[in-house]
């Protein structure tokens, strides 16, 4: 594992600290043609083998390299305003898989993390219901009540954001038996989320955060024990 480590080492180090702005701005200006799109798959490579020390590595890491030059290169071709963070997360994806996949492939490693972690497709269908699916739900939910005005101002989809992250930090907490962090959790959102109740100057405002808040926990907590109960695990572990 400590070579799969070092991989992704150096792709992180490569990609997030030695792309200076005048490389930067030469590959999306210049694309394919950019001689710094090359130098940085240089520099992929060296920082890499550097890294690992093995020369029975210098061909992979010399095709992980072209690789890496090949999506940077797609990406930048196709980049506009619209798109940039899509194909920056494409981008890293597309990285990070061929890194693994070489690393399995030549080390003779499996990453069977189905088998490796126990109820697999169940915690999955959990997790992911804590997410859309849960969101959906509860603006299904507010129809019922008009949006408040303060509640508008705020930035479009960071709500949404942040209950994605609460509900799967609760999620993750309940079925591994963390209660005391289930508190804690609720005790940190009570803290960020309440405090605004003093800011807002209608009452059918606090009681929007408070309502939305409580109904996001209960749906990842009930989840939990669901999934728990439906798979034959103990829910006060």
């Amino acid at each position: 594992m400590d070579i799969l480590f070092k991989l992704l080492l150096a792709h992180f180090v490569c990609d997030f600290i030695l792309q200076w702005p005048a490389l930067l701005e030469s590959k999306f200006k210049n694309r394919f043609l950019s001689p710094y799109l090359y130098l940085h798959g240089f520099i992929h490579f060296t920082v890499s083998a550097l890294l690992i020390f093995d020369v029975s590595w210098l061909l992979p890491l010399a095709l992980i390299s072209a690789s890496h030059v090949v999506i940077d290169g797609l990406k930048v071709s196709y980049s506009v305003r619209e798109n940039e963070r899509l194909l920056f997360f494409l981008d890293q994806l597309a990285h990070v898989v061929i890194i693994v996949g070489a690393w399995a492939y030549i080390t003779s490693n499996s990453l069977d993390i189905i088998s490796a972690i126990p109820h697999f497709w169940a915690h999955l269908m959990g997790v992911f219901f804590v997410t859309f699916p849960a969101s959906i739900m509860i603006q299904k939910i507010f129809l019922k009540w008009s949006l408040p005005d303060n509640a508008k101002e705020s930035l479009v989809g960071v709500g949404a954001y942040i209950g994605f992250i609460e509900r799967i930090l609760m999620y993750i907490a309940v079925v591994n038996g963390y209660w005391s962090l289930v508190g804690f959790l609720i005790a940190a959102k009570s803290v960020f989320r309440f405090g605004d109740f003093s800011k807002a100057s209608e009452r059918k405002y606090a009681e929007y955060l408070f309502v939305g808040t409580m109904l996001s926990l209960f749906m990842a907590i009930m989840t939990a024990v669901l999934v728990l109960a439906m798979t034959g695990q103990n829910i006060a572990k």
